[in-house]
């Protein structure tokens, strides 16, 4: 869904400063095959790649889309990086559309980034990580969860704290 996991996001001064010494972009795909050699067979899809401010429903209807149709392909795990601003409204979204039997024996994992994963410091790498261990160690549905900071929220509790980028329960 875009966001800064994966780029840089220049609203923040202090991440413009360093995003001019490090590349615009990071493939995830590397990360998850390379770096994290992730013990799970994965395949990516890119619904949209937006600053999740402009995320509208519409984006959020083929996301939901995107999953129904997986799910009945047989996928039970889902991993969406998305931008932190809206990340919670997502949330909400999929909690009110999705069926009951798909929320019931589905992993739907939420992340993004503060700082992108191209930037020394940058929490991508420890948010998508944990949102991968999230869905690869779960023993039972977790339905839609956000996973920031090495914890699972529930969207409908989490916001945004911007100044000091971080999540906390609302």
């Amino acid at each position: 869904m875009g966001g800064t996991i994966s780029g840089c996001e220049t609203d923040y001064p202090q991440i413009e400063k360093l995003a001019q010494f490090f590349p615009n972009s990071v493939d995830i795909g590397v990360y998850f095959t390379h770096s994290m050699k992730i013990p799970a067979e994965y395949s990516a899809k890119e619904v949209c790649k937006k600053d999740s401010r402009s995320v509208t429903d519409d984006d959020r209807k083929i996301l939901l889309q995107e999953i129904e149709r997986a799910y009945k392909e047989g996928v039970r795990d889902f991993l969406i990086t998305h931008g932190t601003f809206t990340m919670p409204e997502t949330g909400v979204f999929l909690l009110k559309n999705l069926k009951e039997d798909l929320l019931s024996e589905a992993n739907i994992v939420i992340t993004g980034a503060m700082y992108p994963m191209n930037l020394i410091g940058g929490d991508g790498l420890l948010n998508l990580g944990a949102a991968v261990s999230s869905l690869i160690n779960t023993e039972k549905p977790l339905g839609v969860v956000i996973n920031m900071h090495g914890k699972n929220w529930d969207p409908r509790k989490i916001k945004k704290d911007a100044e000091n980028l971080i999540f906390e329960e609302e």
